[in-house]
């Protein structure tokens, strides 16, 4: 379990999660006035932070439904907030296991297809991977599940109000938590439309109150409507054959390597066990909604680009376990050795969890928790050695050094090629003392390109793990 905020993704949850704990989601930047330059707050916001709608603050890039989760952690202490993505995981496999099961069967046919799903998704790697991580996939797949099952007219336990508003709040939580499953939640909405009135008027209510508070953040901190920290929606979703063409190949051989090819038998195989059960169609096309978007989205071509899919992995995951005890039911032959079936999904989910565990090490995930430690120590570096009026250029580390360091941060990637001299005159000006944090391997040649034609005079001081120090002159 990683509870170090470490890169841009986590630092940008947690820090954002802190912003919502203190009472507000804008953050002034000093340092924007003394930069030389125009757009100066791109450059004195942090990692995972973007310059809000009037260029005076700095407002969270990410979606706040993880931040809003995690505030209410605070009151747990620093570590807090780093919880919350493994909680969620522990509530995605509860949900797993209840959308699984068979409700209208009896003893323990009933639990067994639960528990198988609940097994398929607790060791998928993506889920495990992300599940550790102060990051969105996860929380946003349990907000999906938490709705899928609310909106099902099988909880009969729940009054119809109660249900419709809390399968709403799980949707609205959903949205707020991965804006782009909102083509999803509309189709979930449409899929419980012949359900009771006031359950649906309820339902559809409370995710359109959900979709409006979106709206609004994104009017109030970026500017308009759709609107986001990540930029405009058409930069992020291109409707377009190319990229259609480069994320389908993408996520086709990355979800190949993290799953191996029988993944992609599992979704047809278990809509033909299914074919006669609306609910299953319901589910897939909830399935599909969610990963559709991605399919436009940016082109990420690496494995950890799958985790966009994970709301729809679990679902068909899901629904394969269903197929598997169906299966075994509707055959006279297997439906007479109950325990053969249970052996079984046994067999395979330990199979699964072996061929999960095999990725996992090969992709280093389990020393994540040693290998995100950088972060923390090299911002705890700057505290111990160095005054309050250093200000550190800084990439990765230009949140993190925030965090834990406590002191100030410009990110030198969003300085103008031509401008390092002239930043580095103006802080010296004001009084402050210029530093450098540079992450091996990556940082240091992309530094070196960007301002090759006024290379600064930097004294390289430490190196806390593959984190560069540097102390910062002035510029040749």
């Amino acid at each position: 379990h990683i509870r170090v905020a470490g890169g841009l993704d986590s630092y940008g949850y947690v820090s954002a999660a802190h912003l919502v704990a203190s009472g507000r989601l804008r953050e002034a930047q000093p340092l924007a006035a003394v930069l030389p330059f125009d757009n100066a707050m791109s450059a004195a916001a942090p990692l995972g932070h973007v310059p809000s709608a009037d260029g005076r603050t700095s407002v969270p890039r990410f979606p706040l439904g993880l931040p809003i989760v995690m505030a209410l952690f605070t009151m747990f202490g620093s570590s807090g907030p780093f919880f919350v993505p493994l909680l969620m995981a522990y509530a995605a496999i509860v949900l797993a296991y209840l959308l699984g099961r068979d409700a209208g069967a009896a003893g323990t046919i009933r639990h067994a297809p639960g528990l198988f799903a609940a097994a398929l998704v607790a060791v998928d790697p993506l889920f495990a991977a992300y599940a550790i991580q102060p990051m969105s996939d996860v929380p946003a797949t349990g907000w999906m599940l938490a709705a899928v099952w609310a909106a099902r007219d099988t909880n009969k336990g729940l009054r119809p109000l109660f249900g419709g508003i809390g399968a709403g709040v799980c949707a609205g939580m959903a949205i707020l938590t991965r804006p782009a499953l909102l083509p999803a939640i509309i189709v979930l909405v449409l899929v419980t439309a012949g359900r009771k009135r006031s359950r649906l008027v309820m339902f559809g209510g409370t995710v359109a109150a959900f979709i409006a508070l979106q709206l609004a953040l994104n009017v109030a901190l970026y500017g308009g409507l759709g609107a986001s920290g990540y930029g405009s929606p058409s930069h992020m979703f291109e409707l377009s054959l190319p990229r259609l063409v480069a994320n389908a190949s993408n996520f086709g051989k990355w979800l190949t390597y993290s799953h191996t090819a029988l993944f992609w038998l599992l979704w047809p195989g278990a809509l033909f066990v299914l074919r006669r059960q609306p609910s299953a169609w319901h589910m897939s096309a909830v399935a599909a909604a969610a990963a559709i978007p991605y399919l436009f989205y940016l082109v990420f071509d690496d494995w950890e680009s799958s985790r966009f899919l994970l709301p729809s992995i679990a679902l068909i995951l899901i629904l394969f376990a269903r197929a598997v005890a169906h299966l075994f039911s509707a055959t006279p032959r297997l439906a007479r050795a109950e325990g053969s079936s249970h052996v079984f999904m046994l067999a395979m989910a330990f199979a699964c969890a072996a061929a999960s565990h095999r990725f996992l090490d090969r992709e280093g995930i389990y020393r994540l928790p040693t290998l995100e430690a950088k972060y923390a120590l090299a911002g705890e570096w700057f505290k111990a050695n160095t005054s309050e009026r250093v200000v550190v250029l800084a990439g990765l580390h230009s949140g993190t050094i925030r965090l834990y360091g406590e002191r100030a941060t410009i990110r030198w990637d969003q300085i103008p090629e031509q401008a390092l001299t002239a930043t580095l005159r103006a802080l010296i000006d004001a009084g402050y003392e210029p530093y450098l944090a540079l992450d091996l391997p990556s940082e240091p040649p992309l530094f070196e390109e960007r301002f090759r034609k006024q290379p600064p005079h930097a004294e390289q001081i430490a190196r806390v793990r593959v984190v560069n120090i540097y102390k910062l002159v002035s510029a040749y």
